[in-house]
């Protein structure tokens, strides 16, 4: 797995892992190094996305989708 922090559109950091299918339970400690890596919080990023070549169905791909959202919508406020 891979997760990445762009800024205008290049990657300034980048947080990579290997997926046993445990993302749920790895996805916020990966998250939090990310960002205290480049001394940032969720407030300070405007949007997360979600890119993947995974299929639909896929049961990591829908748990992902999910943090993504929830991400968003917490951070929005």
């Amino acid at each position: 797995m891979t997760l990445a922090l762009l800024q205008d559109g290049a990657v300034i950091a980048m947080e990579q892992w290997v997926d046993e299918n445990n993302l749920l339970e790895v996805f916020f400690s990966h998250l939090c190094a990310l960002l205290e890596s480049k001394s940032l919080s969720c407030s300070d990023i405007a949007t997360f996305s979600l890119e993947t070549d995974l299929p639909t169905g896929y049961t990591t791909l829908r748990i992902a989708q999910t943090l993504i959202n929830t991400l968003s919508f917490a951070c929005s406020e």
